[in-house]
């Protein structure tokens, strides 16, 4: 019954993200643990991301600047089969900001480009780390 729960709650998350994603160009994160889109929402400094959380484990979204300085920080709990997140850029100067994601084993780290008019809609680099 679980396992069924979780796989109609990835479905429902996917779906959503797809449906939006004919609006905008979204970035897939598909790791064996959970599954991500992050779409920026076109013309705006706004940033959308859906999670699903396949395994039922703690999950954690940053955002951070060149620096490395945490911006935006969420955990996602163990008990959340699906997770959405709204990021917004309108208080950030123009610059590159990475949207972190992982777990304990590995951590993906999606980079954007923030403009004078909105956040980039692809994005300019990606790293996969393992711990």
């Amino acid at each position: 019954m679980n396992t069924t729960f979780k796989t109609i709650a990835l479905a429902l998350t996917i779906g959503i993200a797809n449906v939006s994603q004919a609006q905008d160009v979204a970035t897939t994160i598909d790791e064996k643990a959970y599954v991500a889109k992050i779409i920026p929402i076109a013309n705006t400094n706004t940033m959308k991301v859906y999670v699903g959380n396949i395994e039922a484990q703690k999950l954690n979204v940053t955002l951070k600047d060149q620096a490395g300085i945490i911006l935006y920080s969420r955990t996602i709990r163990k008990n959340e089969p699906q997770a959405y997140l709204r990021i917004n850029f309108d208080q950030l100067p123009d610059g590159v900001y990475n949207v972190e994601m992982g777990n304990n084993e590995s951590k993906t780290v999606k980079a954007f480009r923030k403009g004078s008019d909105y956040i980039a809609a692809k994005t300019i680099g990606t790293l996969v780390a393992l711990n």
